[in-house]
């Protein structure tokens, strides 16, 4: 099943800037302000995490006015792998996913992984794995967990408390999560979720939380 094609899972995700957010407080907390000047444009709490990926997809698409769900990012499925037989995976939703890709698959049952759209079929991401390319046998049951956008985390700034985009953006991370961010060494891409997880698409990966995004003023 070819999510281009009108699966479940929709479109591809594209790359964007996570522009057009509400801005609220201007400022960054110490020592990024010396560094650069920041505004903080979206804080993922309560009814601004809501607003965030309407915003979002309004900066992704361009679009004014009624923001409709396809437009909130791609589907993505957050989940962990059940079984894997020969070529064949099967995930704890449900999904069963093919790999036409041709890496060499180790030990997965019980690993984190994530479902999203990819040009041809979907992608998997399995931590410890990384990313895999295949082919949809069985949809996963329920709604998605979340939409997101695929992006470029360029590196990790500070003692691990900020996330650089290739767009300019910071994504303030949960203190809880900077002891994992500390050691990311980008470029590379990862996914982010609107309800304020990021998924770091590399081989040693992890979901982790960000608490708001800031722009560089102008």
């Amino acid at each position: 099943m070819n999510p281009s094609s009108g699966s479940i899972l929709g479109p591809a995700p594209g790359k964007t800037r996570l522009t057009s957010m509400i801005p609220t407080t201007p400022s960054l907390p110490s020592p990024m302000r010396r560094r650069a000047p920041y505004r903080e444009v979206s804080s993922m709490t309560g009814e601004r995490a809501r607003r965030w990926i309407v915003l979002l997809a309004v900066a992704v698409l361009g679009l004014g006015g009624p923001v409709s769900a396809r437009a909130q990012g791609v589907a993505v499925y957050i989940t962990s792998v059940s079984q894997v037989s020969g070529d064949t995976i099967a995930l704890s939703d449900g999904a069963v996913v093919e790999k036409t890709s041709y890496d060499y698959l180790g030990y997965l049952s019980g690993s984190d992984a994530v479902l999203f759209p990819g040009t041809y079929g979907v992608r998997l991401w399995v931590k410890g794995q990384g990313v895999l390319d295949g082919t949809l046998l069985r949809s996963p049951y329920g709604k998605p967990d979340a939409h997101a956008v695929q992006v470029t985390v360029m590196r990790s700034r500070g003692q691990g408390e900020f996330l650089e985009l290739d767009t300019g953006e910071l994504l303030a991370v949960d203190p809880m999560d900077a002891v994992d961010t500390q050691l990311w060494i980008g470029p590379f891409d990862a996914l982010v979720l609107g309800d304020g997880r990021l998924v770091s698409l590399e081989q040693d990966g992890s979901i982790i939380t960000f608490d708001a995004v800031y722009q560089r003023e102008r």
